[in-house]
């Protein structure tokens, strides 16, 4: 009895807590949004790949108030509006229609503001033999994609900018064998002396070569960061960045070149999963960041993932399809014969949720309801470092 009464007494805290917050300014609910994923996932349901009106309108219902949108699908792959920049490609499934201009259009009317996904390649640019972050037609595709949006969708003022989506999958495959000589300039303006070395440093902590060539991986993402960002300031376009903290991962993620003090400086907003112990609850006091909570990964303790929610922070989760669209989702995979023998249903079989996990936290009802109480925590004085000391066991029980 004491112990329910003190979960009770606790809700209330909570429940009082959030009242007072929800007079706060403007609080910020965001989602990221994909015309596919798996492509053909809405056509079984509407007959349609992309419909806007239906899926906009449910983000309204649930109070997403800012969309970041996979304009480029997969890495390196087509984008999701028609485009006239060499090298790259117009999604296929596409057609004629314009799936930006549609999503914009239809934000518009809810003044929902939109980022922009790019994700550049994991290896060679498809089709071309372009490969590495700091290959000057790769700088050139990007600023001219930017250019290409600020001209034929800049009167759309809802349009925020771009988000350079996993550029690890991109820095993190290029050894720079054929950069010695820009690698040598970047030491020489660093730190006074040029490297002689015949081919990059060796993994060595202990080496100050390797130390630079670390920073010289940072340089080359922030480059392209810069880059997009001049071209987009006439614009009146912004950069924002996905942030993995490298420290969080096991494996060579130095190789990343993520550098989140340089970032900061470069973008209005970072993305951090908030929701893993180690993903990096320290970079909340990252000036912009967007804190993620994460409903839709695979495998993921959702009781602990909405528990971590109430951080008092910008409020954004990965994605918008599978705890939303929930009956969509099912006849999508339901129909996938390989998928539905291993699986059976999409969310206990795949996603490994139990039953009474999706009652509570799955569906947009319960998306809006608990959205609705963890971002009243915005605009508090003293957002939480770590949210809650929290025991998923009393949201289930």
């Amino acid at each position: 009895m004491i112990r329910k009464l003190a979960f009770v007494m606790a809700l209330g805290a909570v429940a009082i807590i959030a009242a007072e917050a929800a007079e706060a300014p403007t609080n910020v609910i965001g989602t990221f949004v994909s015309a596919g994923g798996p492509p053909g996932v809405w056509y079984k349901s509407y007959g349609r790949h992309f419909p806007v009106d239906v899926i906009v309108s449910n983000m309204v219902a649930i109070g997403v108030n800012e969309i970041v949108f996979f304009d480029q699908g997969g890495r390196g792959g087509p984008f999701s509006h028609p485009t006239k920049v060499q090298y790259a490609k117009t999604e296929a499934h596409m057609g004629k229609e314009d799936w930006l201009k549609d999503l914009l259009e239809e934000t518009q009317k809810h003044n929902i503001k939109v980022w922009l996904a790019w994700t550049p390649p994991g290896g060679k640019y498809p089709g071309t033999d372009i490969f590495g972050l700091n290959d000057p037609r790769l700088l050139k595709l990007y600023c001219d994609e930017v250019e290409e949006i600020g001209r034929n969708y800049g009167q759309y003022k809802n349009l925020a900018g771009i988000f350079w989506h996993e550029v690890d999958c991109s820095e993190g495959e290029d050894n720079h064998a054929d950069d010695l000589e820009e690698f040598s300039s970047f030491c020489q303006q660093r730190f006074g002396e040029k490297y002689a070395g015949a081919a990059m440093p060796e993994v060595n902590s202990q080496d100050k070569w390797f130390r630079r060539f670390v920073l010289y991986r940072n340089q080359v993402v922030n480059n392209l960061v810069a880059a997009t960002k001049k071209t987009a300031a006439p614009f009146g376009l912004q950069m924002t960045f996905c942030f993995y903290p490298t420290e969080g991962i096991n494996g060579e993620s130095w190789r990343w070149g993520y550098e989140v003090v340089d970032l900061e400086a470069l973008c209005t907003h970072q993305w951090f999963a908030g929701f893993g112990e180690e993903a990096g609850k320290a970079y909340q006091s990252i000036a912009g960041a967007w804190i993620d909570f994460g409903p839709s990964y695979k495998g993921v303790i959702l009781p602990r993932n909405y528990s971590y929610a109430f951080h008092g922070r910008t409020l954004w989760f990965f994605e918008y399809r599978s705890p939303i669209f929930m009956d969509e989702m099912r006849k999508h995979y339901s129909g996938i014969k390989g998928f539905a023998q291993k699986y059976g249903d999409f969310y206990i079989g795949f996603l490994g949720h139990s039953e009474k996990v999706i009652d509570l936290f799955q569906g947009k009802q319960n998306l809006k309801n608990w959205m609705g109480l963890t971002s009243s925590w915005q605009g508090g004085d003293s957002p939480a470092r770590v949210a809650v000391a929290i025991n998923p066991t009393p949201f289930i029980m």
